[in-house]
This record gives structure tokens, sequence and C-alpha cells, in this order.
């Protein structure tokens, strides 16, 4: 697909975006830990990912494919950081309110050891990744690498690292062929669950 069908997220999308990556995710390792039963995991990760999704949205950096949503990338931006006001419109500060006490500890079991790896491994400002999804029955036609062209170009041309993670072996061949490298593989301490965090830098003369 080429990258002029892919555009930034206008606020209409957001829901659709939402539910898309709820069905992209269904059966990563992220949702199914969090949610093992499968109603509460399809509502849990729709209204999660729209809710992240519409706080990334008023940084402008998340991007779609034009027309109808089948692909989205969500990115927080260098220095970019939500206040208070947006966390609470964005809805992000009732997380704990709608997934429940269990599943609130799952979900923290797996952002916790990231989120220390993350401020040690990439300290200088860089874009972040935080979500990338595509529809199930549109996946492996190059979408995905679409989605991420138009930051790791912008990245590229300002001297920025890109960085994300990732609890899905077959997803670090993917990365890797954007750019991307393996920073740290690990086990997740109290799930249990393989991770990779990887980051992509600029090009060097």
């Amino acid at each position: 697909m080429p990258t002029s069908s892919i555009v930034r997220l206008t606020e209409p999308q957001i829901q659709p975006a939402g539910q898309l990556l709820a069905r992209a995710f269904f059966d990563d390792p992220f949702g199914t830990h969090i949610f093992p039963d499968h109603v509460q995991r399809q509502d849990g990760l729709t209204w999660y990912f729209t809710a992240l999704t519409r706080a990334s949205y008023w940084f402008d950096a998340v991007y779609v494919t034009a027309d109808e949503v089948t692909g989205v990338a969500v990115w927080i931006a260098p220095d970019q950081t939500l206040t208070p006001q947006q966390i609470d419109e964005a809805g992000l500060n009732r997380t704990r309110t709608f997934f429940g006490t269990e599943a609130y500890e799952r979900y923290h079991q797996i952002v916790d050891p990231l989120a220390v790896l993350h401020a040690r491994d990439v300290p200088l400002p860089h874009w972040y990744l935080t979500l990338i999804g595509v529809e199930p029955d549109q996946q492996g036609r190059g979408l995905g690498g679409a989605l991420l062209a138009p930051i790791l170009a912008q990245a590229e041309a300002t001297g920025l690292a890109c960085y994300l993670e990732t609890l899905t072996p077959q997803n670090v061949k993917f990365y890797e062929r954007h750019g991307f490298h393996v920073v740290v593989e690990g086990v997740l301490p109290d799930c249990h669950l393989p991770f990779w965090t990887m980051r992509c830098d600029p090009k060097r003369e």
C-alpha cells in the first residue's frame, strides 16, 4: 500500500480505530493475559484502545488507512505528555474501574516493568509506538509497513529514535524489516510472558 493512502486520524474515526485495535489484539498476549474471558476481553480492549487513541489524537500522532479504517498506528510524539485534564477527558483515569481489580493488576504486570525499561533505554526525545494494528483479514498485505512509514521518515529526517515493545515473537521480524533492532529480550517477572523491546535509530552518515 502506498504511503499516500495513510492519513492522520480524524475525530470521527477514534471509535472505529479503537474497535479495530481490539480485534487486532484479541489473541495477542496483552489481551489474553489481562482478560482471559472472551466477552470481557472484547469490551475491555475496545474501551482501553479507544481511550488511548483519543489521547494520542490530540497530538496528531495517530495514522490510519484512508477511507475505511483497516489499520491504525498510535504514536506518542517526543516530549509530549498528557495533562491531568486530557487524561480525564480521554477516560484513562477510569481504567481501574472499567477493568476491575484483577484485570487491572494483570495489566500492571505487563506495563509497569516495560515502563521501567522504556525510561532506561531511550532517555532522549524519541517517538514511541504504543499500538499498531491491522484488521485480521487484511494482514500480510503491507498495511503495517505503510502505517509505520510516515513517522519513521519524520524521525529519520529529524535524527530521532523510535521505540516499541511487543509480546509476540512473530512481530520481531516484521519490525526488524522496518529498521528496528532488539534492545531487550526477556520474560516479564510476574506474568511470565516473553517480551521484546525494540528501537529504530536514525542512520549515521
